[in-house]
């Protein structure tokens, strides 16, 4: 990548080395000669880029227990800040976000961006979550359409740009936002480009992403690199929405599998580094020569890569890369703190607004992997879904993060009431849900691969055993299970409601067979609405999951 750096460097060693021969010849040494140029131009230093990097920030303004959050996510980039570094995001800045983000429709978000110094945001799947006229209103600022602007103030848009270089307008085929920035880093020109993953319309509302493309990732990168080389790039790093997962720990990489490999081997020798998401992992890979990464999520992680750069071709001559973990020890950013207190409190009269009532606790503890709250989860996701033909619903249970308590809370009225709060405490994450059609065989896979990792999934429409001391891949088999009180056909099609944990193909192998997938929103709006309907609500009989040894 680009020679011309190093054919001026020697030339103006050939000047400089005939002027100093000049003055030498006239004290007498005749027997001087000019060193080779090789290595004058190798003992230039090499460029240094210093990138910090997370991703799936998801609005995630307040730490969760011990980790990540705004003020501290803020307050560890700060801490390793330095001339010249690049602050970057690998997608999902917004969307799915907590109370206090989401109820604005992650300004917040946007707004604590512009106080951390973030530089460039790859797109995420989630920044379509509203459809792309929502996106350009958080790029360019502006009251929302709907809700207009939120109390008191304005918003800006972000100060930062996003990069979308696989996302295009499908009846003009012009990209929906800058495919890709340059920037000059120490000497260096560098190029980075932004994408989310090319199935990002089958993790979206349909209706959100209705006139858009989105393109092959490898195959986007390919196609600019001839414009960004011509323009004077030297080194490419890629701000990429799709992942993978491994074994090890935070910093480890320990059989990383997933999307991301492939896509990290076919850009070998094209790319210094992938800043990755997506699957809300921590890994720190090399695939090949491509420095590959990923930050968790929601801020509990910081990927800091130092990389060496050859000024002469541009390939990484040494790297220095680390996942850091972000916790509530570190020191905290007081602006972003600030910016924080500020929308938390405006949330508060919201979170406290009654959505239904109960007749007793909802627990989220039970036999097996089920409980009352997590059967009212799966119920309230095939009621959600029915009009896409739901047969089944599916819900990790480790996506249940609270129960729904009868008692009194201070400041209600009595007990049994259920605040939008203690609501959205259950299900924080605001997942999406969708409706597949899976083969009976493949439904059966993916009960089976949670029960044999550990995890079984709550299900509603259907029931099924677990054979708790049978080898992997077998606690779960097609004589376990009924659908609709009947033995389920591993050769017939069903339609399965799940959340966009279960529905992965990184967490459930065989959902990578799902077809005719459609959107159903948010986990959460789908409980607040089932909870309205049916008040008040009872705990159901825990009779879907039986446990046998």
């Amino acid at each position: 990548m680009g020679n011309q750096p190093a054919r001026v460097t020697r030339v103006a060693i050939v000047v400089l080395w005939a002027a100093l021969l000049g003055c030498g010849a006239s004290k007498g040494s005749p027997d001087a000669a000019p060193p080779s140029l090789d290595a004058a131009v190798d003992a230039a230093p090499p460029a240094t880029l210093h990138i910090l990097a997370f991703n799936d920030f998801h609005g995630a303004l307040d730490s969760a227990s011990a980790a990540g959050g705004a003020a501290y996510l803020a307050g560890e980039i700060k801490a390793r800040d330095s001339a010249g570094t690049v602050v970057v995001s690998a997608g999902d800045l917004v969307g799915g976000s907590p109370l206090d983000s989401g109820l604005f429709h992650d300004e917040p978000a946007i707004e604590i961006m512009n106080a951390i110094g973030l530089d460039y945001a790859g797109v995420g799947n989630h920044e379509f979550d509203e459809g792309t006229p929502e996106l350009l209103r958080l790029q360019h600022g502006g009251c929302h359409p709907v809700d207009g602007c939120t109390p008191g103030q304005t918003f800006a848009g972000a100060s930062f740009p996003f990069l979308a270089a696989n996302v295009r307008y499908t009846a003009t085929g012009a990209t929906i936002l800058p495919p890709y920035a340059l920037r000059d880093i120490d000497g260096v020109k560098v190029g980075f480009i932004g994408m989310t993953l090319r199935d990002t319309p089958a993790v979206t509302l349909p209706s959100a992403v209705a006139d858009l493309t989105f393109d092959d990732e490898v195959a986007t990168v390919h196609a600019l690199l001839p414009e960004m080389h011509a323009a004077g790039a030297q080194v490419i790093i890629v701000l990429l929405h799709q992942g993978g997962g491994q074994a090890g720990g935070f910093d480890d990489c320990a059989g990383l599998v997933g999307p991301i490999v492939d896509i990290a081997h076919a850009l070998d020798g094209e790319v210094a580094m992938i800043a990755s998401g997506h699957s809300h992992a921590m890994y720190n890979c090399t695939i090949g020569n491509v420095i590959v990464t990923s930050a968790g999520a929601h801020g509990q992680a910081l990927t800091d890569a130092t990389l060496q750069i050859d000024r002469a071709t541009g390939a990484v001559v040494s790297a220095n890369v680390h996942n850091v973990l972000v916790t509530t020890a570190a020191t905290p950013d007081p602006a972003v703190a600030a910016i924080v207190a500020s929308y938390d409190a405006l949330a508060e009269p919201i979170a406290n607004q009654p959505v239904a009532t109960i007749t007793a606790t909802l627990s989220s503890a039970g036999l097996g992997g089920e409980s009352a709250m997590g059967d009212v989860i799966t119920d309230a996701m095939l009621e959600g879904t029915a009009s896409a033909g739901a047969q089944v619903a599916l819900m990790n249970t480790g996506g249940i993060r609270a129960e729904l308590s009868y008692p009194a809370s201070a400041g209600e009225a009595s007990d049994g009431i259920v605040r939008y709060a203690e609501a959205f405490a259950v299900q924080p994450f605001s997942n999406t849900v969708s409706t597949v059609t899976l083969s009976g065989a493949d439904l059966v896979a993916a009960l089976d691969a949670w029960s044999t990792a550990g995890k079984p999934v709550v299900v509603a429409g259907l029931t099924y055993t677990q054979h708790a001391s049978a080898p992997a891949g077998s606690r779960v088999t097609a004589g376990d299970v009924a659908v609709g009180g009947v033995a389920l056909d591993p050769l017939k099609a069903y339609r399965v409601t799940a959340n966009s944990i279960v529905r992965s193909p990184i967490s459930t192998p065989s959902m990578a067979n799902a077809t005719n997938e459609v959107g159903a929103g948010v986990d959460l709006d789908l409980l607040i609405a089932y909870l309205g309907t049916h008040q008040p609500v009872a705990p159901p009989p825990q009779d879907r999951i039986t446990v046998v040894p």
